[in-house]
């Protein structure tokens, strides 16, 4: 088990790092542990080091490889855990509007990004309304993406996360850009 969560946490580093050779390799080495000790790990342990495979391959730019794999195992996890799963899922959104599958992004936002939008203080509020709003502007709602972004600017005050306050710049750049507002999205 310490061997698993090592080689787990060595996937981490070299993701942030962007050192796939390497991730891969510590992937292939908890497969192994996995064949030999498959007794000792729960579904919960299998599914994370699927889904790190998937991401390895997300990040590495084998977005079809990666789709088939984050899609096998969209059903598989966020029933009962939404929570543990939502930056995978999220990720499996991201793949969905990669390979122009907008039926089953749609799907995610609907199933599973607006279970979040009823609690407006919660830890995943602003990012399942910004996946929404990606969602939108890849398939063209301007209208409705405007909505959503007007009230994110009204939730994203400056204690918000940096990293909310840039998805949320992006966004807008992206909504105006695409709406042929060029002047609004240079000035952002």
């Amino acid at each position: 088990m310490c061997l698993y969560k090592a080689k787990l946490c060595g996937i981490f580093l070299n993701n942030l790092l962007k050192d796939f050779t390497q991730s891969r390799i510590y992937i292939s080495k908890i497969n192994d542990l996995f064949l030999s000790y498959k007794e000792a790990f729960t579904e919960t342990e299998i599914l994370t080091a699927q889904w790190h495979y998937a991401q390895i391959l997300f990040m590495s730019s084998e977005f079809e490889e990666a789709f088939n794999i984050y899609h096998s195992l969209y059903g598989r996890i966020n029933v009962n855990e939404p929570l543990r799963w939502y930056i995978y899922v999220a990720e499996y959104f991201q793949m969905c509007l990669v390979m122009g599958r907008y039926d089953l992004a749609e799907t995610i936002c609907k199933e599973y990004f607006e279970k979040f939008f009823g609690d407006s203080n919660g830890n995943f509020y602003l990012s399942a309304l910004i996946q929404c709003v990606k969602f939108l502007i890849h398939t063209g709602r301007f209208e409705e993406a405007a909505i959503k972004l007007d009230a994110l600017h009204k939730l994203t005050t400056k204690t918000s996360s940096l990293q909310f306050q840039f998805a949320l710049r992006e966004l807008t750049a992206a909504y105006h850009y695409l709406n042929r507002d060029y002047k609004t999205a240079l000035v952002l």
